[in-house]
């Protein structure tokens, strides 16, 4: 494999993957809905306004329960009712890493907003962005990027970052949905983050087919869009038999930048099957240019009387990956050429009582032509085996030992992992461990990583409704250098 001549970061308008933009979605704005849902699994807060009396529907039992509920109650759910909602979270994380002789510090402040009541309101509005802040200036040590960053790819120390800012319209005229502004489409064959509009029409017949288009021009974080840039596409999707669901798309893509000019279109089919209450299937093919460009197939199995679960998945890219629209080769400015590999991966779990569980996992990943590997797309197998115990030695503790066995390169590696977790009755939360990776990849600095252990403690205080708090730390080794990361973030919901 060809390695770039250039550092991924050394400018803005040098092309970062658009890929990278999910590792700051998942530091950032999309850490928030994460952790919102483990929130609301938790005990309710003591600080929660009391329930509305119970549903009445006649004017005489709307009228008996006026009178005798608490008349902050009613005054509350009355405002409530005819208020505009809005509804979001702030979410605020200060990082610091040092090793090496170098360190870093760095701020994040993600906010995501929703507005409005669709359908009370004719429409609702979502907003999503995350401002970055080198603390400490944009080098690290000896003008390199020892601690290398997504704020690092721009001129100034402190960037704001709009993801998405959307408004979803009722009732629009012709179709059935209409979403106007910047979003982005999970759905599409290829990840789609565009400033445009997308639209689609309801179900119709037995099959319930449905169509779709969106078009408009591409968002890139992390590299400057040209004006004739575009992206737009068609969609269309139907449940022609039992349990089935079947998804076709075609998504075309103009892209402008210093690698060349690319318009490029990519086919894709998606088939969903549910074979019964417990196994589902889906497969999906897609199709680049003139080429072949890859499969994958998933098969799940999930038991709850007999408390198992089983995933079997299976990737293969068939042809290599030249310079291509950003959107379709989101890694070749950092990677170049891509070539074909197979992946498999089985994963299973089974409860073996109601505090012991076992789980294993099998990763297979071949090269097609072994003289093709290289950093980044090595041939490997990996073994897990974990252990998981619950409630032992203290209530709500659970202890999880994990054995791997690596296979690379001609090397066999056997490593272990632990972790140790409890939560508390008053919404704390805390767990130490470790973690061993053979290969841990930088993109942002063009570098892998071989042999790597991770010690790692974490504490997490759930404040209700409200929000949390959580602090980590992180005791990073590999060849023979020590790093340490200190994350602290609070998360305020409302």
């Amino acid at each position: 494999m060809r390695r770039p001549s250039f550092h991924p970061c050394s400018s803005r308008r040098e092309r970062l993957p658009q890929a990278l933009l999910g590792a700051c979605v998942l530091a950032g704005c999309s850490t928030l809905q994460s952790e919102e849902r483990l929130t609301l699994q938790g005990k309710p807060s003591t600080l929660a306004v009391q329930p509305p009396p119970a549903e009445v529907t006649t004017p005489d039992e709307r009228a008996t329960a006026a009178q005798s509920a608490p008349k902050d109650t009613v005054a509350a759910a009355t405002a409530a009712e005819e208020s505009f909602p809005i509804h979001g979270s702030l979410n605020t994380r200060y990082r610091v890493r040092s090793g090496a002789g170098a360190g870093d510090q760095d701020l994040y402040q993600s906010l995501l907003l929703d507005v409005g009541d669709r359908k009370r309101d004719g429409y609702s509005a979502h907003v999503m962005a995350t401002l970055f802040a080198d603390l400490d200036g944009r080098r690290d040590r000896d003008d390199q990027f020892v601690f290398p960053s997504l704020a690092d790819t721009f001129n100034e120390p402190v960037q704001p970052l709009l993801y998405q800012a959307y408004v979803d319209i009722d009732k629009p005229p012709l179709v059935n949905e209409l979403r106007v502004g910047r979003q982005f489409d999970y759905f599409t064959p290829e990840f789609a983050h565009f400033d445009g509009v997308r639209a689609a029409t309801a179900p119709v017949g037995a099959s319930k087919l449905v169509g779709g288009v969106y078009g408009g021009v591409p968002v890139r974080l992390y590299d400057a869009t040209e004006s004739s840039d575009s992206i737009f596409g068609l969609w269309g999707e139907a449940q022609p038999w039992s349990g089935g669901r079947a998804r076709v798309d075609w998504m075309h893509v103009d892209d402008d930048d210093r690698f060349g000019v690319n318009s490029n279109d990519l086919l894709g089919a998606t088939l969903w099957q549910r074979i019964s209450a417990s196994t589902r299937v889906d497969a999906r093919y897609t199709r680049l240019e003139n080429e072949d460009r890859d499969v994958r197939l998933r098969a799940n199995w999930d038991d709850a009387e007999l408390d198992a679960r089983l995933q079997v998945s299976f990737y293969q890219l068939l042809e290599t990956q030249r310079n291509f629209a950003n959107e379709f080769d989101p890694l070749f400015s950092v990677l170049q050429e891509w070539f074909p590999f197979a992946q498999y991966r089985v994963q299973g779990s089974k409860g073996l009582g109601e505090d012991l569980r076992v789980d294993a996992s099998l990763d297979f990943r071949r090269v097609a032509d072994d003289a093709d590997e290289g950093p980044f797309n090595r041939n490997f197998e990996r073994q897990s085996l974990s252990l998981i115990a619950l409630d032992v030695l203290a209530k709500g503790l659970t202890f999880t030992l994990t054995a791997d066995l690596w296979n690379s390169d001609g090397r066999d590696i056997q490593t272990w992992g632990v972790d140790a977790t409890r939560d508390l009755r008053d919404g704390l939360r805390w767990s130490l461990g470790s973690n061993y990776a053979l290969y841990r990849y930088d993109l942002f600095s063009n570098s892998e990583r071989d042999n790597v252990r991770v010690w790692y403690a974490r504490l997490r205080r759930d404040i209700g409704r409200w929000g949390v708090v959580d602090l980590r730390y992180d005791l990073e080794n590999f060849d023979g250098e020590t790093y340490h990361v200190v994350l602290a973030g609070v998360t305020w919901r409302f």
